[in-house]
């Protein structure tokens, strides 16, 4: 700020630096609770639209990832092989028990251990083991 500014101009950007500054408790700037929108400054001036170019990039980054998920929900009862490691045999064949979490789950291996494991750690399989041959 120059020092040609009135000491009214110096206090009136002050105090509109203040009002459009989120509160720290409410996450809220004073102006945008009492007027119900968010009053305009000048870095909304200069980048008008980065708010909704933000928005296409998630838009895009979401349709890319959705075009390689996979969707791995397993059920109780359901026929494993859970991911060993330390071991030589890297996949353990196991029924799932419960769901711990939205992506994990406790896997009953067929040498009587419960283990809890990621669904990244888990592969569905269609028939028991001992029928195999």
């Amino acid at each position: 700020m120059s020092n040609k500014e009135s000491l009214e101009t110096r206090v009136s950007r002050f105090l509109f630096k203040y009002r459009i500054t989120p509160h720290s408790t409410t996450g809220i700037a004073p102006a945008e609770m009492l007027m119900s929108r968010k009053p305009r400054s000048r870095l909304d001036v200069l980048h008008p639209d980065v708010r909704q170019r933000v928005q296409d990039q998630q838009k895009k980054q979401k349709e890319l990832h959705d075009q390689h998920a996979v969707d791995r929900q397993l059920r109780p009862g359901d026929l494993v092989y859970s991911r060993e490691y330390g071991k030589q045999q890297k996949w353990c064949p196991g029924v799932t028990n419960t769901q711990t979490g939205p992506v994990s789950y406790t896997i009953q291996l067929e040498d009587d251990r419960e283990v809890h494991r990621h669904q990244d750690q888990v592969i569905h399989r269609e028939t028991p083991i001992s029928a195999k041959r």
